[in-house]
């Protein structure tokens, strides 16, 4: 569609004279004129018949008489012809075609596919249905075999709750007389601890003294049991009274920390008190307060190791809800970790973890009762008590309770707080004075009962001392001595593992070896037998044994 044309006149002479007139006639209004020029171009023309007209002057400036025309075709793109849209059209109409016969096809393959699957499923709903009908008799049987055993489960659900009622309630007796034996264990303590005190201010006898110190101490171990457990009973019968009185609540965190001193000492515990109080001066239950404390301290020191550190820490600070002032006390004891799931359980009643090792010292007990009364005592004085345990801090107890302000300071009788059992256990260095008698080893946690044995057995034996199994065991090992009476239950290494350890040694495994204990049950028989134990000593014992 573009094009260009040339064009001359047949004069060779005055060719430069010549001018030229062109158009094509469609498209030109207006003539072109041309001087010496003889081309004429078009671009972009559209498809088409047109005429081209052409015409000159003479050598003299005259129009020539003869116009030339010359008739010009333009053919379309393939693309724009007519046999084209003719071929677009039929491709379109053979598409479309093809398209509603595959349709058509298609939904008359899905008629013929879903008429099988209906045919299928109701050939399998038939024959499900048969079978229904056919397993309904069965189902009818198990059901009425399923109430009659439903009727039986009630029946007996109802049993075991009458059998359970009886049992709560024998048990409740039982507590009861448990605890009304407790009570009364006070009175023949009184009559031991009430003479026992007279004979130790007259006596001048250091030897008798001693035996009685050993006495009172027992005395008064056996009523701080005694005291929990009535304690207990009080908690579980809902008879724990608060009695809310004025105190210095720095005197009695200092008295009850001084009260286990001796306890550190033994251990070489580092022990810390950080107090950060607005008013020494509180109104609140004293004695709830320092049987937390003494349980708490306990605790602490039971779960230490040697050369370990225990931290008291006290502050006041004020609730912004309710505006009341709240006392904060912790009890901090390294060496030892909680895991999280012990922290729900830790408080409960005779739970005592396996996870954990005891640096028991004598006179404390390991009932599992312990922290079972702190808890009830921090929710009887409406506070709250966590735990919380890691490896940089061990293991700390944190409670806090409200507290009132004295409004006046008086000066009234202080209770005598119940004190925790303490003696230095000290061990003599082993020298036998009378070679003709045999060495005996003495393996005993408890040094009241570890001096009392000695004392009567010195008449026989040279007698040599240990305090845990552990050390028994290096000390057997230094002596070789001639027969080994260990205590069952003590730190470090009890008397089963001890014997086990000798019998395993071959330089000390035909030593006899009896065992002291206040387990007298079957199966700490067997258990101990296995282990090589030779004879038991069961406490309480005759000194004729």
């Amino acid at each position: 569609n573009s094009f260009e044309i040339s064009f001359s006149a047949l004069d060779y002479q005055s060719q430069n004279k010549i001018y030229y007139f062109h158009r094509i006639v469609e498209l030109d209004n207006k003539i072109k004129v041309g001087l010496v020029n003889r081309n004429a171009k078009y671009t972009n023309l559209d498809p088409g018949k047109y005429t081209f007209e052409v015409w000159c002057t003479n050598r003299d400036n005259t129009w020539s008489s003869e116009h030339t025309f010359l008739t010009i075709h333009i053919h379309p793109p393939f693309f724009k012809t007519t046999w084209f849209y003719s071929l677009i059209i039929l491709l379109c109409m053979a598409i479309i075609s093809y398209v509603i016969i595959s349709y058509y096809q298609r939904q008359k393959n899905i008629q013929k596919l879903l008429k099988t699957k209906i045919e299928e499923s109701t050939a399998e709903l038939v024959d499900t249905i048969t079978k229904l009908e056919d397993s309904q008799a069965d189902i009818t049987d198990k059901n009425n075999k399923l109430q009659a055993q439903n009727e039986e489960i009630n029946k007996q659900k109802n049993e075991i709750y009458k059998i359970s009622s009886q049992m709560e309630e024998m048990n409740k007796e039982k507590l009861s007389y448990f605890i009304n034996t407790a009570h009364e264990f006070k009175t023949p303590l009184t009559l031991i601890l009430g003479p026992t005190a007279q004979l130790l201010s007259k006596n001048k006898d250091i030897s008798i003294n001693e035996d009685l110190e050993m006495i009172e101490r027992n005395a008064r171990y056996l009523i701080t049991m005694v005291n929990q457990l009535i304690d207990l009973q009080k908690i579980d019968t809902n008879n724990m009274l608060l009695n809310s009185t004025t105190f210095d609540l720095v005197k009695l965190l200092d008295q009850t920390a001084s009260d286990f001193s001796n306890l550190m000492n033994t251990s070489d515990l580092q022990f810390e008190t950080y107090y950060r109080l607005n008013h020494n001066y509180v109104v609140t239950d004293k004695e709830s307060i320092h049987k937390i404390l003494f349980n708490l301290l306990s605790n602490a020191v039971k779960y230490t190791p040697n050369k370990g550190k225990i931290l008291l820490h006290a502050s006041q600070f004020k609730d912004s809800d309710s505006g009341n002032l709240i006392q904060y006390i912790s009890v901090t004891n390294s060496g030892s970790v909680i895991d999280d799931d012990e922290k729900e359980i830790i408080f409960n009643r005779y739970y005592r973890s396996s996870k954990h090792k005891e640096y028991s010292k004598y006179g404390q007990s390991s009932t599992g009762i312990g922290l079972h009364i702190v808890k009830k005592l921090v929710d009887l004085l409406n506070g709250k008590i966590n735990l919380k345990s890691n490896s940089n801090i061990g293991v700390s107890f944190r409670f806090y309770f409200p507290i009132s302000i004295a409004e006046s300071i008086e000066t009234a009788h202080e209770q005598a707080l119940i004190k925790p059992n303490s003696l230095e256990d000290t061990i003599t260095p082993f020298i036998p004075m009378d070679k003709e008698k045999p060495n005996l080893l003495l393996v005993e946690d408890n040094p009241d009962m570890r001096a009392y044995i000695k004392k009567t057995l010195s008449s026989k034996f040279n007698v040599a001392e240990a305090n845990n199994g552990e050390d028994g065991f290096e000390e057997a090992k230094k002596i070789i001595p001639d027969i080994i009476v260990s205590d069952l239950m003590m730190p470090k290494c009890d008397g089963a593992n001890l014997c086990k350890r000798i019998r395993e040694n071959i330089e000390l495994c035909h030593i006899p070896f009896l065992l002291l204990t206040a387990n007298s049950s079957e199966k700490s028989y067997i258990e101990s037998f296995e282990k090589g134990i030779d004879g038991y000593i069961t406490k309480p014992f005759d000194e004729t044994m």
